[in-house]
């Protein structure tokens, strides 16, 4: 036994060391667990403020414009139609995957804002994993998660925020170490990006395709060779990455053609958007009350944009800084990310546009408040820039916010919309409780009732699907698709037309009649108007009959009164 014992020691010493740290292992072993326990629970913190949210206005207010245009979707989709196909849509990707939840868990309104809110999430988490490098203290996540959460709304658009932070984690991923098979990943991330909307793919086949351009996976004695060589990686990801709308458009008839007319569209028009003057601060002076103060603070956002991206992307282009620290990849990250996003900030440029494009900023500021200060270990001006962030965010979003559409909803009321009881202001009920008539009865048509204007919502609230492919009439339409849509209202045959003729961004140049005015002449033609403005609304409503001459008679049904 005596000659066993000091291999046995030895043995124990061996086999003790690394996993208890000798005499004091088991302290050290914490210590070490210390950060990712710390982690943890900022990441739980990153899921519970997304979720807080949902429970304070998940059951509050409906858009049946913009809102109404995604669940409608949703709904088309759940009952096999196409969306770009059969009707107007953003492209299938997220309304595949919103289809295949609602058939688990529901097809609801709140159900939908649900899964919105745990893809934003996830977007959340992954944003706070790439920044968690760039902070000598962890803590300092709780109020970067705070920021981005007060900028997640509106609650259709929580699919595209999930993208965006998405995107900052895939080029800080391979920021970190730039490999060929990292260059590969993110190509196919673009693809999958350009599936759920192809804005994000035109914007980020440019930011991370010269990402990896400006930091090409292998060294290589031509520079420009390398480059290349990146590019071919990057691109061929993306076409991995875009198989599903290949597919469609490969195999799915009618899915070309009804692309290509999409782009025709836009191309002819110019864009996707409907152009807003910038909210610059100083047009908000002098302060007359808190509205003027969140049009100033909103402003701030959209300086500060041009602000931080112009100098540090001419910065990034110009040093190519390298090796990157942590704080350095996310900054470059979300400079690179971030700028062309400004796009969209800037197409329209209002609150909900700026949200949905702001997360490369936040992160973007505080990432160069850590790499500005990463040879001082004092948190002074990270918690200065991010105090100053989260004083100015809270100011810009409190009108959208959810605590605030809570506050609100406290004078509301229940009504049902679809599955669900949503609060409501009174007046919105009343509107509603007028429309009623029009849910069909027991063997009606459910497509002889076209909306003609920006409320695709009420078509579920009613019981309705769209005769039109267009749900909602925003940009001027060809005549070649309104004399179609026009021949379709007549072999339907469609029964009644509720027409809005309030003109968008108070422009006259943007009423319905003047951007689809061989509809508007259809209409006029070919119905009764059986009423004129509804609850206080700019609302005509018309039944179809194919008699000529008689728009400015009275029907003998009964309109809602």
């Amino acid at each position: 036994m005596g000659a066993l014992q000091g291999p046995i020691q030895r043995v124990r010493g061996t086999v003790s060391t690394p996993l208890l740290g000798g005499a004091h292992g088991l302290p050290t072993l914490w210590q070490d667990a210390q950060p990712d326990r710390k982690l943890l629970a900022v990441l739980s913190l990153a899921l519970v403020l997304p979720g807080v949210a949902f429970l304070l206005h998940g059951h509050v207010g409906y858009n049946a414009a913009d809102e109404g245009f995604l669940w409608y979707g949703v709904l088309a989709t759940l009952d096999g139609e196409l969306p770009i196909r059969d009707f107007q849509s953003y492209d299938p990707g997220r309304y595949l995957l919103a289809a295949v939840w609602a058939h688990i868990a529901g097809s609801g309104l709140v159900s939908l804002r649900l899964f919105l809110s745990l893809c934003a999430s996830f977007g959340l988490v992954l944003a706070l994993v790439a920044a968690r490098k760039a902070f000598s203290n962890e803590m300092m996540l709780f109020p970067i998660a705070l920021l981005h959460t007060l900028w997640l709304f509106p609650f259709h658009k929580l699919v595209d925020h999930t993208v965006l932070l998405s995107a900052l984690w895939v080029g800080f991923q391979y920021l970190s170490k730039p490999l060929p098979c990292k260059a590969f990943g993110t190509g196919i991330f673009v693809g999958l990006a350009a599936f759920l909307g192809r804005n994000h793919g035109v914007y980020l086949a440019f930011s991370l395709g010269l990402l990896v351009a400006l930091y090409p996976p292998f060294p290589s004695r031509v520079a420009w060779l390398g480059r290349v060589q990146a590019l071919g990686i990057f691109g061929t990801g993306i076409l991995v990455g875009y198989l599903p709308m290949e597919i469609f458009l490969a195999l799915v008839p009618g899915f070309w053609g009804a692309n290509l007319a999409l782009m025709r569209r836009f191309v002819r028009y110019g864009g996707t958007n409907l152009s807003l003057p910038v909210p610059w601060p100083w047009k908000s002076l002098p302060w007359h009350g808190w509205q003027d103060a969140t049009h100033f603070a909103a402003g701030l956002f959209f300086v500060g944009t041009l602000l931080f991206y112009c100098p540090l992307f001419l910065w990034i282009l110009w040093q190519r800084p390298s090796p990157l620290p942590p704080a350095g990849a996310l900054l470059v990250a979300s400079v690179l990310v971030g700028l062309p996003y400004t796009h969209h900030a800037f197409s329209r440029a209002d609150l909900s546009h700026l949200a949905q494009s702001i997360h490369p900023l936040l992160l973007g500021l505080a990432a160069l408040t850590a790499f500005a200060a990463r040879k001082n270990s004092s948190l002074d001006w990270e918690c200065l820039i991010l105090g100053f962030l989260l004083v100015a965010s809270s100011l810009a979003t409190w009108p959208s916010s959810a605590l605030f559409e809570y506050l609100l909803s406290r004078n509301y009321h229940p009504f049902p919309i679809g599955k669900d009881l949503i609060l409501l202001p009174p007046a919105e009920i009343a509107f509603y409780q007028k429309l009623a008539s029009l849910r069909p009865v027991a063997g009606e048509n459910p497509r002889d009732l076209l909306l003609a204007g920006r409320f695709p919502g009420l078509y579920p609230l009613l019981e309705r699907k769209s005769p039109a492919w267009e749900l909602y009439f925003l940009l001027p339409a060809p005549e070649d698709e309104q004399l179609r849509l026009c021949h379709r209202l007549e072999t339907l045959p469609i029964r009644w037309i509720l027409w809005d003729d309030s003109p968008l961004d108070g422009r006259p140049e943007r009423r319905l009649r003047v951007t689809h005015p061989l509809l508007w002449n259809w209409v006029h033609t070919h119905n009764r108007l059986v009423r004129e403005g509804l609850d206080h609304k700019p609302l005509l409503l018309w039944q179809y009959t194919p008699a000529q001459g008689v728009s400015q008679s009275r029907s003998a049904d009964s309109p809602p009164q």
